[in-house]
């Protein structure tokens, strides 16, 4: 079959073929203006790996060739006034060729400034419809990036976000989709780092981290805070299966003030001892308050002070059901807290009193 050329209009988007479909295929594909989930159920065919919460409208040009059996592809595309996983992406380019069942690709990222996020790779794909196979299940990917464009490692969590400095990241990613080896580097020097629970920027923070194979290793790492604090890491995590390490993963916290919402406000120091996989980590160690406040009863009691409710404060009605909040993969394990000066306790509107001691939290069972 002939087309001379098919189009589809979708609004302000626009597909358009023209060549020949049937046991052979010829032709060429253009794609202008097209809504990221426009495309959707072809994106679900994709490896587990790389599904990434995409939006944005793509601009594609892409010529076909070979037959059903043994489909060939190479092209172009482009996604623009796009984000990733929430998080808005000023360009994002893509160069593939696709033969033999097998996907080999070029990108380019922009997050931020000038500095783009480079990746490379070769993965098995086929195709329901193609008879075709890869000649082996094996991938090779690699991803550069350095100084702004470290700002990508927003687009993964907003607990700790990336505002400038130096660095340097590689990865490279072998194996298989089911097992992938993921060896590479971070190098940071100089720069400046936002966390949730910290009120100010940690700054100056310099150091290296390296991924290899199934551990996270911190030969050291540190960043001061406000100019009277410090924060420094040093060890080993596991990031799918547990091992035993005499050297695991700590966290030291000299003189930081933090700020964790309806739970504590106020000075701490002590190391931090994480265990456990980078996935399902288990915190333990010893950490000391001071100068501080806790509020027992965190988010609940600030609701009831002020006569609030949430929607799920309110009974269900009859035959409904309220789905659990999901439990969050971290586990308290032999953590043990330090009251020492000036910590006061408070549940609003009805306690406030000022303690000290120590207490040992672990899993609940």
């Amino acid at each position: 079959m002939t087309l001379l050329p098919l189009r589809l209009d979708l609004g302000e988007g626009l597909i358009a073929f023209t060549g020949q479909l049937g046991e052979e295929l010829s032709g060429q594909l253009r794609v202008v203006s097209v809504p990221v989930a426009t495309l959707q159920p072809f994106l679900d065919r994709l490896p587990e790996a790389l599904l990434f919460d995409v939006t944005g409208l793509l601009n594609a040009l892409v010529t076909l060739a070979g037959s059903l059996e043994n489909p060939q592809a190479i092209g172009e595309v482009a996604l623009v006034e796009g984000s990733l996983n929430q998080q808005p992406i000023q360009a994002a380019q893509l160069s593939f060729n696709y033969n033999s069942a097998r996907l080999s690709f070029a990108s380019d990222v922009l997050i931020s400034g000038t500095q783009p996020v480079e990746i490379t790779g070769s993965i098995p794909v086929s195709l329901p419809f193609a008879s075709v196979q890869p000649d082996s299940d094996r991938i090779k990917i690699d991803a550069n990036v350095q100084d702004e464009g470290l700002a990508l490692l927003n687009l993964f969590t907003d607990r700790v976000t990336w505002v400038e400095g130096q660095g340097r990241l590689h990865l490279a990613v072998q194996g298989t989709l089911n097992q992938p080896n993921v060896t590479g580097n971070v190098v940071v020097k100089n720069a400046t780092l936002k966390a949730q629970v910290l009120p100010a920027p940690l700054t100056d923070v310099t150091g290296t981290i390296q991924l290899n194979g199934d551990r996270i290793v911190v030969p050291g790492i540190s960043g001061q805070y406000n100019n009277e604090g410090k924060i420094t890491a040093e060890g080993v995590l596991p990031i799918f299966a547990q091992e035993t390490t005499d050297n695991p993963l700590t966290v030291s916290l000299d003189n930081l003030d933090v700020a964790l919402e309806s739970i504590y406000q106020g000075g701490v120091s002590g190391d931090v001892v994480i265990t456990g996989t980078a996935f399902e980590p288990d915190i333990g160690g010893k950490i000391e308050l001071m100068d501080g406040e806790i509020a027992l009863g965190g988010r609940e009691a600030a609701r009831s002070a002020s006569g609030g409710a949430t929607p799920t404060d309110i009974p269900a009605a009859s035959g409904e059901t309220h789905a659990a909040p999901d439990r969050s993969p971290i586990e308290l394990a032999n953590l043990r807290l330090i009251l020492t000066e000036d910590v006061r306790v408070t549940r609003q509107p009805i306690l406030s009193f000022e303690a000290a001691g120590d207490l040992t939290i672990n899993p609940a069972v």
